[in-house]
């Protein structure tokens, strides 16, 4: 059988690494050279590397005095094996005793570049450990990488848990892989160099969560390579033709959850609020986020869950560091975040009610609960409730513009017609009001809002009688000029003179 090398890269992993190194020495398959690497380790893991290899010659130690990347020690591996398989193992991990013997035969009897086993993910603060695995081996021809990426991905996001054909492992251009998340992009690289690759149902590989890992620590390069990854995917799957709609929606989903990810270890990461906020403000407003949750059911979850992050944060911070949050909410609730400034979130922490349909995004039920609020006259002092509507209805005509609380906390059904887009019942309502002289407050914002309906809705009678309240209602105020201007704007649109309009001429002359 063919003689097998067995990578591994060690620094400062001692409570580990003696059941690691353990876990290779006791393999049922026993031709294999196993390639320690000490990385600069100052915490005893090299005294046990060198106790480990004074007792077995399979064992070659590399030393490096510094924490290099990995693609730099692996690849003098690489570049001197012309023949025969590779596996690469974590220095905290471990493999079971036929781990080799299973992969080997199931490489060679298939024919593989690439053969993978499932992996026990063992978390180490709860010792407990679930199977990332697939019910029977999937092998596959290079023809169908494409058709069945979902079934293969999650097992090639890390190069370890496989033996590799050393043909088919990157010989060149190492700088790629030695970022955050180069084991994905490195995995990748050798599937493309692959004809056929498998996935075997056993489970002969433990993965160790831990806490502290690099995997789990927040740094600033984490999401450029989400980024990166996800560019790299569409990239290999571009090489078979055009991408389905499945893979598509699928790596949405997955780009979703590598963000989401990325924010639970920034939100458990030592970062001050401030700088929290900041690395979510890039996170939330890439243009690829928008694109994941954009009609996207399936990523709901992740987009939830970032959101709660958001605004566990945004309680942290005061009204002038705000600026950075106050992005992340506008992407994140695309349609109720322009309410949200550091002037007015202690108002959503302080009203369940606004909180609630601002994590829903939910804009009916965010102004219908502003409405409340105004109408109540609660908190009118503290927030520009006004301002807070005017955020949410921007995109409303009739309502644009219109901060006037006296206006708005008296006519709430009328704001809510607007709001709905039921403009003729809201022109309807306001006649009514108008004729039985209701309209006793805010009378000029009223009628400015009844005026802009009627021209909307193109109702000159309605537009003509609304001119007609607002020139009584400026020469009552003794704005002679302005009542002036609206009667010679009636003139010159043509309207008819009626006994009204001349009445009133005759008691701006009397003025």
């Amino acid at each position: 059988m063919a003689k097998i090398k067995i990578y591994c890269r060690v620094f400062n992993v001692k409570p580990y690494l003696e059941q690691c190194i353990s876990s290779v020495l006791s393999q049922t398959h026993k031709d294999f050279e196993f390639y320690v690497v000490d990385n600069g380790c100052t915490d005893g893991s090299s005294e046990i590397i060198d106790g480990f290899a004074a007792q077995d010659a399979r064992i070659r130690v590399i030393r490096f005095e510094k924490n290099v990347s990995v693609v730099e020690s692996l690849y003098k591996i690489i570049r001197q094996t012309a023949e025969g398989y590779i596996t690469i193992l974590d220095s905290d991990d471990w493999l079971a005793p036929d781990y080799l013997e299973k992969l080997l035969r199931f490489a060679q009897e298939r024919d593989l570049d690439i053969a993978c086993t499932g992996s026990h993910m063992y978390q180490q603060d709860v010792g407990e450990a679930y199977a990332r695995s697939v019910n029977c081996p999937i092998v596959m021809e290079r023809r169908q990488f494409a058709p069945l990426f979902t079934s293969y991905h999650v097992f090639f996001r890390t190069y370890w848990g496989k033996l590799f054909r050393a043909e088919a492992l990157p010989q060149d251009n190492f700088e790629k892989f030695a970022r955050y998340g180069g084991d994905t992009l490195y995995a990748f690289d050798a599937l493309r160099r692959s004809r056929r690759v498998g996935i075997d149902s056993s489970v002969l590989h433990y993965y160790r969560v831990r806490a502290n890992s690099v995997s789990y620590s927040y740094n600033t390069a984490r999401f450029p390579a989400d980024i990166a990854l996800y560019d790299d995917a569409l990239a290999f799957l571009s090489g078979f033709g055009p991408l389905s709609a499945e893979n598509r929606q699928f790596l949405r989903v997955v780009f979703a959850n590598a963000a989401m990810d990325s924010v639970r270890v920034l939100i458990g990461s030592k970062l001050s609020p401030q700088e929290k906020a900041a690395e979510l403000r890039k996170i939330t407003t890439h243009f690829f986020m928008r694109d994941a949750y954009k009609n996207e059911p399936a990523t709901k979850g992740s987009h939830d869950e970032i959101m709660v992050y958001a605004l566990e944060t945004a309680r942290l911070l005061g009204g002038d560091e705000f600026a950075d949050m106050e992005e992340s909410l506008r992407a994140l609730l695309p349609r109720c975040g322009n309410c949200v400034t550091g002037g007015t979130f202690p108002l959503f922490c302080a009203e369940p009610t606004l909180m609630e349909a601002l994590i829903n995004d939910d804009p009916d039920m965010l102004l219908d609960r502003l409405l409340l609020l105004i109408q109540d006259k609660r908190y009118v002092k503290q927030y520009h409730l006004g301002n807070m509507v005017q955020a949410l209805v921007e995109g409303i005509p009739l309502l644009r513009g219109v901060n006037d609380l006296v206006f708005l906390g008296n006519y709430t059904a009328v704001c809510r017609m607007l709001w709905q887009g039921r403009n003729e019942e809201a022109l309807d309502e306001m006649t009514g009001l108008l004729l039985e002289d209701r309209v006793q407050s805010a009378k000029e914002t009223f009628l400015q809002v009844y005026l802009n309906a009627a021209a909307l809705l193109e109702e000159i009678p309605a537009y003509i009688f609304g001119n007609i309240r607002l020139a009584e209602l400026y020469l009552r105020q003794g704005r002679r000029e302005e009542c002036r201007a609206v009667l010679n704007g009636l003139e010159e649109m043509g309207a008819e003179e009626n006994e009204e309009i001349a009445g009133l001429r005759e008691r701006l002359k009397e003025a």
